[in-house]
Formats: structure tokens, sequence, C-alpha cells
């Protein structure tokens, strides 16, 4: 087996980690790999790793660079990669805790412009298929008729 550099190193051994204590799939042990190597090759490239040298700035730095060259998904992969990799040496007694909070969380963009809400009519008919004569129909009615009217409450909140 070939001589692995020193962040080759610390990347085996959070791979290997994510591998038998978190049972992540062979893919997002993947992503885990190629984007933990790349932010530690950009801080340390091939020298010796030097955790006290990671700073807020340095993480900002990386990620804005991330931001002008891949897309949402992966910015997103890239951040719970080192997210991930600042939790594993904190539990390792690296005094890393801080780091895993600097790093940004990449919102997924919602598809829907807003939730779909049944009409009164729909409501209504819902309401009357009910079986009020058990008490787990009773219980559902009283669910429905709850969130009908928290609807019908919101939709004439003011803004």
């Amino acid at each position: 087996m070939p001589q692995l550099s020193p962040v080759g190193t610390e990347v085996r051994q959070y791979i290997e980690h994510l591998r038998r204590d978190r049972g992540l799939a062979e893919n997002t042990l993947e992503y885990h790999q190629r984007h933990l190597g790349q932010f530690l090759t950009s801080c340390f490239r091939q020298g010796s790793v030097d955790y006290s040298k990671i700073t807020t700035a340095r993480i900002h730095a990386y990620i804005d660079g991330l931001q002008r060259s891949l897309c949402n998904s992966r910015q997103r992969c890239a951040c719970t990669a080192l997210r991930g990799f600042f939790r594993f040496l904190q539990l390792q007694g690296v005094a890393m805790g801080h780091l895993q909070a600097v790093v940004p969380i990449v919102r997924r963009p919602r598809t829907a412009l807003s939730p779909k809400w049944p009409t009164c009519l729909d409501t209504d008919r819902l309401l009357s298929s009910v079986d009020r004569s058990r008490a787990t129909g009773k219980r559902a009615y009283a669910v429905i008729l709850c969130m009908a009217e928290l609807v019908c409450e919101l939709e004439t909140w003011p803004d």
C-alpha cells in the first residue's frame, strides 16, 4: 500500500469512523472523502496537519470559493462533510467544537411556494365521511375540525 500524505491519513481515519461507527453508504463516504480532502489540502497542502491553524476565516474563505464554483447541492455536501469532521475531531478530544458552528448551512430551496390546504367543500366532505360512532372516529373528527379551524384562522390572520 502506498504511503499516504498527512492529509490522506487524516481523511482515511475520518472515513473509517464514518464507515464503522455511523454506517454511512459508500456514495456518502465518497463525497465526505472528496470534500474533506479538498478542504484539508487547501489548508495544509501536503505538509503536516495542524488543527490549531484551522480558523473561522479559513473555513469561510474555502466555502466562499465553493460558492463561486459549485452548485447548491454540492456546497451543501461540502458543508455537511466539514461539520461532521469537526464533530469527529471533538469526539477525538481535539478542542474544535466551535468550528462546526461556523460552517454555514446551505439551505435547500423549497419546491412549493405555499402549502396546499383543502377547500371548504373538501373539508366538509371529509368531516361528513368520518364515522363518529366509535371513539377513534370522534377523535379523528376532532383533529380534522381543529385543523380546519386553524387553517381558516391563519387565512384571516392580518399580515
